[in-house]
């Protein structure tokens, strides 16, 4: 791995954490436990962990079956898994991730976030992470 890809991948693993900084600042704060706030970090193997933020221990992410002391739910392992390969590629996360979401569907909410799903909809397209909607 060249310089570059090594700086293009550290500013695309800022960024990603940037966002869960975001998730878990508002709605329910997912990522979030007094005050401990869930990040991806890397090994110098260069290998992608995800630090939980309920017990503050390393998670690998690459498992295809459940995570070993992964305290979130299955949308947000698979937001996560978005993330890592995000940060290994420069694929960008798909935007229906973060919604909006048909009314059959959660009722149109599916984190029950509320309004606070536009803000981190927002963090997600500023910070490059989806690709920006052509607005009408």
């Amino acid at each position: 791995m060249t310089g570059d890809e090594r700086a293009a991948r550290a500013d695309r693993l800022a960024r990603a954490n940037e966002l869960l900084q975001v998730i878990a600042s508002c709605g329910r704060q997912f990522f979030s436990y007094r005050g401990r706030v869930a990040r991806i970090e890397q090994d110098g193997r260069m290998r992608l962990w995800f630090r939980d933020a309920y017990t503050d221990q390393l998670v690998y992410t690459h498992y295809r079956g459940r995570w070993r002391r992964f305290t979130g739910g299955g949308t947000n392992r698979d937001l996560i898994r978005d993330l890592c390969r995000f940060v290994r590629t420069g694929t960008a996360v798909p935007s229906a991730r973060f919604g909006p979401w048909p009314a059959w569907i959660c009722n149109g909410d599916l984190w029950g976030y509320g309004e606070d799903m536009k803000q981190v909809r927002d963090a997600a397209e500023r910070l490059g992470i989806i690709r920006r909607k052509p607005r009408p």
